[in-house]
């Protein structure tokens, strides 16, 4: 109980956070610097009087810190969303966690044209490099899960959000299992079947309409009923980018 309460306490501040470099910086002009130094000043103290809680409330307060003036691109992005829940907050503390922050000068900008925002709101939150995202593609062409044949490119386009002509699927199940295996090994959103609902990136095998949420939650639920050679073909592939991933995080450390 006092996990989630405490793991409450961060959502909240990063709502509120979000909220106010909303009204204050976006819409009021205020200086950013003073407004992130101001933020945290105000936050300092907790109702919490327990170790545990005040222990709880520091680190969070660090990760707001580090936030605010290491990863402001990130407040940008979230910010746009009108009522930022618990998964948002889940979805913007695992890019913190897994991602770095852009190089200076490809920050978001306030002047990105409304389809921009739109594109970069879809984003599952991938970070693969091109050999990592080939093995990918290569590994999806082998399960033939789509009609199409993938490269790097197109399924980088795929995870951005910012495919142009949508994939068609061939397989759901196999689909549905490769996402959640992404997802599992920490590559992409917890929320990928929503942000592919909303882009509209993958049509079904009959009928060319675009897949929704409940269609691919159905499809792993049956593919996870019935394993197969191909879905530990698929997991072993995921698996293995996920520790180049991790190999080279500790080797830049």
């Amino acid at each position: 109980m006092a996990g989630r309460v405490l793991q409450s306490d961060l959502n909240s501040l990063l709502r509120e956070v979000l909220t106010s470099y909303k009204a204050e910086v976006v819409a009021g002009g205020r200086l950013y610097k003073l407004f992130a130094m101001d933020f945290l000043n105000s936050h300092h103290h907790t109702d919490r009087r327990d170790a545990a809680g005040l222990n709880e409330h520091r680190k969070n307060l660090g990760i707001l810190k580090e936030i605010l003036f290491t990863r402001k691109d990130l407040l940008e992005r979230f910010s746009e969303v009108n009522m930022p829940d618990d998964d948002l907050m889940k979805d913007l503390l695992h890019l913190y966690y897994t991602t770095e922050a852009p190089p200076p000068g490809q920050e978001a900008c306030a002047t990105m044209s409304s389809t921009a925002k739109r594109n970069h709101s879809l984003s599952l939150g991938c970070c693969l490099d091109n050999n990592q995202l080939s093995l990918i593609a290569d590994c999806a062409n082998e399960a033939r899960v789509f009609v199409e044949v993938l490269d790097a490119s197109i399924l980088r386009s795929l995870l951005e959000g910012k495919l142009t002509v949508p994939l068609t699927s061939r397989n759901n199940r196999m689909l549905a299992y490769l996402f959640d295996q992404l997802c599992r090994h920490g590559l992409i959103l917890s929320r990928w079947q929503n942000l592919l609902e909303q882009a509209g990136s993958i049509l079904s095998p009959k009928g060319n309409k675009p897949l929704r949420h409940d269609q691919f939650s159905n499809a792993l639920t049956h593919a996870r009923n019935a394993p197969n050679s191909m879905q530990k073909k698929i997991r072993e592939c995921v698996q293995k980018v996920q520790e180049q991933r991790s190999n080279e995080g500790t080797a830049s450390k």
